[in-house]
């Protein structure tokens, strides 16, 4: 299991829709607002509030402001962000 804490709206105000290949990605909000994007709907998080992402579902994080929160994922799982940019969706 991976689990990212910090997310900037410097570094993904606006990031590529990803696709999750894995079983589920879970967004936990512990500090601040954000949006998840779907090809469909915008669903709006606050502290204390969660999304699953299912597998399969194009999405991408929007902050505007620092977000603190728990992204839990499959170990091992390919983002732009642990692989110097190299990675993309496909």
């Amino acid at each position: 299991m991976t689990i990212n804490s910090r997310l900037s709206g410097s570094r993904i105000e606006r990031s590529i829709f990803m696709c999750t290949p894995i079983p589920m990605r879970f967004f936990f909000i512990i500090d601040g607002e954000m949006q998840l994007e779907f090809r469909d709907k915008i669903v709006d998080l606050r502290a204390g509030e969660m999304c699953v992402v299912p597998k399969g579902a194009e999405h991408r994080p929007i902050c505007t402001t620092e977000v603190i929160c728990m992204l839990i994922e499959k170990e091992g799982t390919l983002t732009p962000e642990n692989t110097g940019g190299t990675y993309r969706a496909t």
